[in-house]
């Protein structure tokens, strides 16, 4: 054998070796791709879980809830100075509760019922670490009842830290304020009352009888 037919043997790569690792890269590269969308999918199946779990958590708290979705507020009642038949809000869903801000409070209020001017009802909602600023009742006295959350009422010169299930009165003549200290919305029924009904706005059918102890708040 001729020494000139002998060639060294060439370390360059084949010509089909980059194709072929083109080729894995590419197949990683459409893994990869497949394993985001799964992903994806399943971060939207999660929360999706999560939605319903919570859905099953409040109707858990709530199994009634849904039951007076067709419930009206207002119907017919007897008006108590003229005897007459008239229709009047009686009744309010949660879902009908909207406590609106006014200017630049961090506070909101939904004032839901009121009768004659003398009576008014309704839900205080306060955020976290927010106060309901001192205020003067004058000739109104007001009750609060805690729905969700832990306030500290001060009245006149007391503060009295509340929670839910609680209830407190503020009379007529004093000053008050409501600072929510828990992590989550304070929220508050209130019933407001005011002695602005004359004795001679009174029926004669019921002036001989005791008026009722909301009119001599």
């Amino acid at each position: 054998m001729s020494s000139a037919n002998l060639e060294p043997l060439s370390a360059s790569p084949s010509p089909q070796e980059p194709s072929v690792s083109g080729e894995g890269l590419q197949l990683c590269d459409q893994n990869l791709r497949a394993v985001d969308t799964r992903i994806a999918a399943l971060e939207r199946e999660l929360e999706e879980l999560k939605a319903q779990r919570s859905v099953i958590d409040r109707e858990r708290e709530n199994p009634e809830q849904g039951w007076d979705d067709d419930t009206p507020s207002d119907v017919n009642v007897i008006d108590y100075l003229s005897g007459q038949e008239v229709k009047r809000c009686v009744a309010w869903t949660a879902k009908m509760v909207n406590p609106q801000r006014l200017d630049n409070r961090s506070w909101s209020f939904h004032r839901i019922f009121e009768n004659d001017g003398f009576i008014a009802a309704g839900q205080l909602v306060i955020p976290p670490n927010s106060l309901k600023p001192s205020k003067a009742t004058k000739n109104n006295t007001y009750i609060f009842f805690v729905i969700e959350g832990a306030v500290n009422l001060k009245v006149h010169k007391t503060s009295l830290i509340l929670t839910s299930g609680s209830m407190f009165m503020v009379p007529r003549g004093n000053t008050y304020s409501i600072e929510n200290i828990s992590k989550n919305d304070a929220k508050l029924l209130f019933t407001q009352a005011c002695n602005t009904m004359n004795h001679a706005m009174v029926p004669d059918s019921v002036r001989d009888e005791p008026l009722p102890l909301y009119t001599r708040v």
